[in-house]
């Protein structure tokens, strides 16, 4: 039915569960960098995560097991000094390769 429906105009195609769910986290992925340029307005810093602890992080948020986090967010202000400690990076020539 969709398709037949398409074709006379626009429709959104992503109905299965697992691109609402894609769509979803796109869609809060925008919603948090708004946010976070707001921040930065205000004189803030912000730096998004992932890799997190989600059962932990649902915990505490009061969250349900079927709930989703997209990210976390952290607030603050930095330091005139900058970053603690020194950077350590990895020379650009072992990670780009050109052909």
């Amino acid at each position: 039915m969709m398709t037949f429906m398409g074709m006379k105009k626009p429709t959104y195609r992503e109905v299965m569960k697992e691109d609402l769910r894609v769509c979803l986290h796109k869609s809060t992925s925008l919603a948090a960098m708004t946010f976070m340029l707001a921040i930065r307005d205000q004189g803030y810093d912000t730096c998004p995560m992932e890799g997190f602890d989600s059962v932990r992080a649902k915990k505490l948020l009061g969250l349900g097991k079927n709930d989703e986090i997209t990210m976390i967010v952290s607030v603050g202000k930095r330091t005139e000094e900058g970053i603690y400690g020194d950077r350590h990076r990895v020379p650009s020539e072992s990670v780009i390769f050109t052909h």
